[in-house]
């Protein structure tokens, strides 16, 4: 299992900032290589569940994901299926007006199917598109 794991401060408080993560049709915008969002579903604990494709070393992997923690304001857990399979855990921490924004991704590379030189990349990929997603975040709030 390949972890990656990042922290931000942004200039926004948790509740706003939870809003924006939560909205599945907002996640393309700070998840650089999610193409499409479809069949958004609400769930019975608040969170939501809806099916996708992500772009990941030149190839599109069909998704499927769902909210199995959802505290608003504070954390988002979700498992995604399909070609990797990953659960992606957001912890929102106040600091006053702004707040400490933790990404955890945990994923599993189906080694078999890919193979060793692919699992590298993805590694990498995943390193690459976790540091731009917390830029962005850090930007798109900098004026909250």
């Amino acid at each position: 299992m390949a972890i990656v794991e990042r922290k931000v401060v942004v200039n926004a408080p948790a509740a706003e900032v939870f809003e924006y993560i939560d909205d599945p049709t907002r996640v393309h915008e700070y998840w650089r290589n999610v193409l499409e969002v479809k069949d958004i579903q609400l769930l019975p604990n608040g969170g939501k569940s809806y099916r996708g494709v992500y772009r990941m070393v030149g190839m599109n992997i069909k998704f499927e994901s769902e909210a199995v923690e959802h505290i608003p304001g504070q954390k988002l857990v979700s498992k995604t299926t399909g070609g990797i399979d990953s659960t992606i855990t957001w912890i929102l921490n106040p600091q006053d007006e702004k707040t400490e924004v933790t990404l955890i991704a945990e994923y599993i590379i189906p080694i078999p199917l890919l193979g060793k030189l692919a699992e590298k990349l993805i590694i990498k990929a995943n390193e690459k598109d976790s540091v731009f997603l917390m830029n962005y975040l850090k930007l798109h709030f900098s004026g909250s």
